[in-house]
């Protein structure tokens, strides 16, 4: 008698089970389901970079020296401005402790003039460091954001084994630097379509 009852309760759960997973195979896409799925999916087209320069020249001073009988030429001096969003966004990294700004002086001389320049080397920190993608000899690549897909706005069922379902992009993974740059270029967040295809082992991302 007791092995019949543990046989029918073995067999009646079997049966919920099988119920309970066709359901969830035969069942519409769910909003859930599908934000789970579009957040799988990477764009790194959209991810938002900055370049930012190593130096700025801030002052060049030429001049011959005397040579034999002739007296040294007077000395040209040349002085350039940083652009004013350059010098906003160097000084609120330093600020925030992602930069730091040193002043060195280079000089050389192609055997006839003598040049003296003054430069100022910008520095990642540890911190800035964090967020450089890469570098060559002039300038860091800086990023900004990630971006993913943040909720569904709307799904439509096309017919019982596909879907389009509109989402909309958000920021994730934002920079620091993205606080320091005057109109830091951000990605453009429309909403975008993907289409969903109901297969045996349940919905996927077509596209």
């Amino acid at each position: 008698m007791a092995m019949k009852r543990t046989v029918r309760i073995a067999s009646t759960c079997l049966i919920v089970l099988a119920a309970l997973s066709l359901a969830s195979c035969s069942g519409k896409l769910s909003r859930g389901k599908a934000l789970e799925e579009l957040q799988k999916k990477q764009f790194p087209e959209l991810s938002a970079k900055y370049y930012l320069p190593k130096t700025f020249k801030t002052m060049t001073v030429q001049g011959r020296p005397s040579q034999g009988d002739d007296p040294p030429s007077p000395a040209t001096v040349r002085t350039y401005k940083m652009p004013w969003a350059l010098e906003n966004t160097v000084y609120m990294s330093q600020v925030k402790g992602l930069l730091t700004i040193r002043h060195d002086f280079i000089q050389y001389s192609d055997g006839y003039t003598e040049t003296s320049d003054s430069v100022l080397a910008f520095d990642l920190t540890p911190e800035g460091r964090k967020w450089c993608l890469s570098e060559n000899a002039s300038q860091y690549c800086i990023k900004l954001c990630d971006v993913h897909a943040g909720k569904i706005v709307r799904m439509r069922e096309v017919n019982p084994t596909t879907a389009d379902v509109e989402y909309a992009l958000e920021n994730i993974n934002i920079s620091p630097f993205v606080f320091t740059i005057t109109n830091a270029p951000m990605p453009d967040l429309q909403t975008r379509h993907a289409m969903f295809v109901k297969y045996d082992n349940g919905w996927q991302l077509a596209n």
